[in-house]
C-alpha cells in the first residue's frame, strides 16, 4: 500500500475514533457469510433435535409442573422502589399498590389450564402494559417487559389477575402475564390432533405475512418460529383461531413455498450464517419490545430453526446444554485465545452478565461475534465512562470500542466481561433422546 494511502487510512481511523464512531462497525464486514470457515462439519441428527425440541415445546400440554410462588413473582422488589413510568415521572404509589393487589398473589396458583397463544404478544412481569424503569432515563430497559411470544406457542395458564384482563402463563421458554384476548384454552381432543402432526415448516426469512385464501392478512411468521404443515401441500400451514365457545381450533393459512423450509433445518455453519444475515441490522428491542429482539432473543431465534429451544435469558441459555466452560478466571488475552481454539464457529455462545453473543470465528486473529446490543460503555479517565449507542444486531470483535478507551482506565471491554461459553454444536452431536 502506498505510504500516502496508508497515512490517509490511519488519519481517517483516528478521526473516526475521535468523533465517537465505533471502528468495528466500519471495518468489519456486516455479513455473517463472510466469516464462514473453509471446511464444513458433520451434521448432527435432525431427528434427535426435532424430538427434543417438540418434547420441550409441548411440555405445557403434557407434563409441565406449576411453578412456585417465589419463582413467578420475582419482580416484587420493583414495588418497594417506585421507579419511573414512560413520561419520566415517578410512578404513582396508589397505582402501584393497586397493581400489586391485582395479581392476587395469595390465591396463586388458581388454575392449571392448557392453552395456546393466538397472536404475537408481550409476556409481562406484571399484569399491565405500563413500563417500569429503575431510573428516569432508564429507557429502553422496561423491567416489566419479560419477553415476546409467538402466536401458536403452547402454554399452561396458572393464574389470572383479579380483573381477568391478564393470564399468567408458562411456556417452553418463558413465563409471565399475557393479555387474555391473546390466548385461548385448548381442548384435549385438539391437543391430541395437533400432536399427531409429523411435519412442520419454519421461515427462511424474518417477518413474513400469512394470508387466507382471499389474500386477507392473518398473521406474521418470524425467524425461529414453527408451523404445522398441512399434509399433501407445500402452500398451507395451520394457525390457531378462537371459536364461539372461546376454545382454540386450527385454521389454514397460505404461504409462499419459497419462504419456508421443513423443520428442523440442518445444523450447518452455512445455514446459521444465512439465518444471522436475515437479522443483522434489525433494531434492538429489550424483552422483545415492539416485536424487536434483544441479545437473548437474537440467539434463541437463531438456534430455534435447528431444533434447539433456548430459554429466555442469557444466563439460562449458557447453562442450557450443561456444558458451559468457566472463563472468568482467565486474562483477556488467554480468554480470547481459548475461545478461538475451542469454540465452534457459528455454534458457540459467549456469555457475560446480562448479555449473550454468537461466536462466528476469527478475522486477523481476533474473535468475531454476532449479537444484538443496545450500547456499550467504554472507560475514560478519572473513573468516568462513555456510552456508545448501537441499538441493533451487529458483527463486532470482543474489543468493541477499544479505540475510545483511555489507556490508564480499568478495562471493561466485552472480552474482559465474558464469563462463560457453551458449544451448542457439541451439545447437538451428543444429544440423547428417548
Amino acid at each position: 500500500m502506498p505510504k500516502v494511502l496508508l497515512l490517509l487510512v490511519v488519519f481517517l481511523a483516528g478521526a473516526l475514533a475521535h468523533d465517537g464512531v465505533l471502528l468495528d462497525l466500519i471495518r468489519l464486514p456486516q455479513k455473517a457469510t463472510y466469516y464462514l470457515p473453509k471446511h464444513a462439519l458433520p451434521i448432527p441428527s435432525k431427528a434427535k433435535l426435532k424430538k427434543a425440541y417438540l418434547e420441550q415445546w409441548y411440555a405445557p400440554w403434557v407434563d409441565m409442573p406449576v411453578m412456585d410462588t417465589h419463582e413467578v413473582f420475582w419482580m416484587l422488589d420493583t414495588f418497594s422502589a417506585l421507579g419511573f413510568g414512560k413520561d419520566g415521572k415517578p410512578n404513582d404509589p396508589v397505582r402501584m399498590q393497586a397493581l400489586y393487589e391485582s395479581m392476587d398473589i395469595p390465591h396463586y396458583p388458581s388454575t392449571a389450564l392448557k392453552a395456546v397463544i393466538l397472536a404475537d404478544t408481550s409476556v409481562r412481569a406484571v399484569p399491565t402494559d405500563e413500563p417500569y424503569y429503575r431510573t428516569k432515563d432508564g429507557y429502553p430497559f422496561d423491567r416489566w417487559q419479560n419477553s415476546f411470544i409467538f402466536a401458536g406457542t403452547p402454554v399452561l395458564i396458572t393464574h389470572y389477575n383479579k380483573e381477568r384482563t391478564y393470564a399468567h402463563i408458562q411456556s417452553s421458554f418463558v413465563f409471565g402475564w399475557v393479555r387474555v384476548e391473546d390466548i385461548a384454552p385448548i381442548k384435549p381432543q385438539m391437543i391430541q390432533q395437533v400432536m399427531r402432526f409429523k411435519e412442520y415448516l419454519t421461515p427462511l426469512r424474518d417477518k413474513i405475512a400469512l394470508y387466507d385464501q382471499r389474500r386477507n392478512y392473518l398473521a406474521t411468521a418470524h425467524m425461529g418460529e414453527i408451523f404445522l404443515k398441512i399434509p399433501n401441500t407445500s402452500r398451507q400451514v395451520y394457525i390457531y383461531k378462537q371459536d364461539q365457545e372461546g376454545y382454540a381450533y386450527l385454521s389454514p393459512a397460505f404461504v409462499n413455498p419459497k419462504d419456508f423450509t421443513p423443520f428442523p433445518r440442518p445444523l450447518t455453519q452455512k445455514t446459521m450464517a444465512t439465518i444471522i444475515d436475515t437479522m443483522l441490522g434489525q433494531k434492538y428491542g429489550w424483552g422483545g419490545a415492539h416485536q424487536d429482539r434483544d441479545c437473548s432473543a437474537f440467539t434463541r431465534d437463531s438456534f430455534a430453526s435447528f431444533g434447539i429451544l433456548l430459554p429466555r435469558n442469557s444466563l439460562a441459555q449458557v447453562q442450557y446444554a450443561k456444558n458451559a466452560i468457566d472463563l472468568s478466571h482467565m486474562s483477556a488475552h488467554k480468554k480470547e485465545a481459548y475461545i478461538i481454539k475451542h469454540a465452534t464457529p457459528f455454534a458457540t455462545i459467549l456469555w457475560l452478565k446480562g448479555h449473550i453473543m454468537l461466536y462466528l470465528g476469527t478475522r486477523h486473529r481476533k474473535a468475531i461475534v454476532a449479537h444484538n446490543i443496545w450500547a456499550i460503555s467504554v472507560p475514560k479517565h478519572r473513573k468516568k465512562t462513555h456510552i456508545y449507542n448501537i441499538g441493533k444486531a451487529v458483527i463486532t470483535t470482543l474489543r468493541l470500542g477499544k479505540e475510545h478507551k483511555d489507556m490508564f482506565a480499568h478495562s471493561k471491554l466485552l472480552i474482559d466481561r465474558v464469563k462463560a461459553m457453551s458449544d451448542l454444536y457439541d451439545y447437538s452431536l451428543k444429544l440423547v433422546v428417548y
